[in-house]
């Protein structure tokens, strides 16, 4: 059965208020269930690859070890702690090697609701001195290519801020809460149209969102989560050539592209999530595909508990 709505409503059930996972009806409610210094150890595989004519060009990898604790809990809300420990590279790019090492270390601070829907970050200043870290690695790397270098320096800019980092710059984080505040039942999937905000444009991008409980293990106490997001082809022309003509702008990079290089670009999202009884995540994969013209770029990141 398919049910299309315009929000994404929690429906809060009067039974099993303790239990996410109701067997009487097929539903679950994805909420967290946390306590206070309650920790958990993740491993986070973050890999890019590119597809031109079906054939595989490249692929970047780079994994990391994660500790994810709730620093603090309230009537409504939690505070949690998610730090990037170890990491692990054997790639030859120097730019995925350089920046997996700057991210060692790297402590982020974030609050959500008392569901476990994500609200904001709470120590922006701290994170920006290691995305700084980051932009002077890659001047450092590309110091003989001044015109390279000055596209760094406006990609900084453009990124630089708090909103920006939150919409785009922790999607491991965003990926983990994708699914938190909602109640869902077995096999009916609910749609809705979000807003993507994007930082070449004051207007945010629409898409569309699908979103369907596919399956529940009551044995094992868990549950799987699907969503499918689909941003809009002509939108997303729009702000690619924006994004273009404000990083290229002043800058020699040859023969710019014209909007019309840009129909038929397509960005879908694919995030599948097995969640624990008592809201935590105990495996997710998503799965981006860019799509322009024969060439694909596919970004994927799991996040596995230990």
């Amino acid at each position: 059965m398919k049910t299309k709505i315009l929000t994404l409503t929690l429906l809060l059930l009067s039974a099993n208020l303790f239990s996410q996972i109701n067997n009487e009806d097929s539903t679950v409610q994805v909420i967290a269930y946390w306590d206070l210094g309650e920790k958990q150890d993740y491993t986070v595989i973050k890999s890019k690859t590119k597809v031109v004519n079906g054939d595989t060009i490249s692929i970047d990898s780079v994994r990391y070890d994660v500790e994810l604790l709730v620093v603090d809990s309230t009537a409504n809300s939690y505070t949690m702690q998610w730090i990037y420990k170890d990491v692990f590279s054997d790639n030859k790019n120097p730019f995925v090697v350089q920046t997996a090492k700057t991210v060692k270390g790297l402590k982020i601070l974030y609050k959500t609701d008392e569901m476990g829907v994500f609200e904001s970050v709470m120590n922006w200043e701290e994170i920006n001195e290691y995305i700084q870290k980051q932009y002077d690695s890659f001047r450092d790397i590309l110091k003989n290519y001044p015109e390279m270098v000055e596209i760094v320096n406006k990609t900084q800019a453009i990124f630089a801020n708090k909103n920006v980092l939150e919409s785009s710059g922790i999607k491991e984080i965003k990926q983990f809460h994708n699914f938190y505040g909602g109640a869902f039942k077995l096999d009916e999937i609910v749609e809705a149209q979000m807003e993507t905000p994007t930082p070449f444009s004051e207007e945010p991008m629409n898409t569309d969102v699908s979103v369907v409980l596919n399956s529940i293990d009551s044995e094992n106490d868990f549950y799987v989560m699907e969503s499918r997001h689909s941003i809009d082809e002509e939108q997303l022309a729009d702000v690619a050539f924006e994004a273009i003509k404000k990083i290229g702008e002043k800058i020699d990079m040859g023969s710019m592209p014209k909007k019309e290089d840009f129909i038929g670009l397509a960005n879908e999202t694919y995030i599948v999530s097995s969640i624990h009884n008592w809201g935590w995540i105990i495996y997710s994969e998503l799965t981006t595909t860019i799509t322009s013209g024969n060439t694909q770029s596919i970004e994927q990141c799991s996040i596995e508990m230990k």
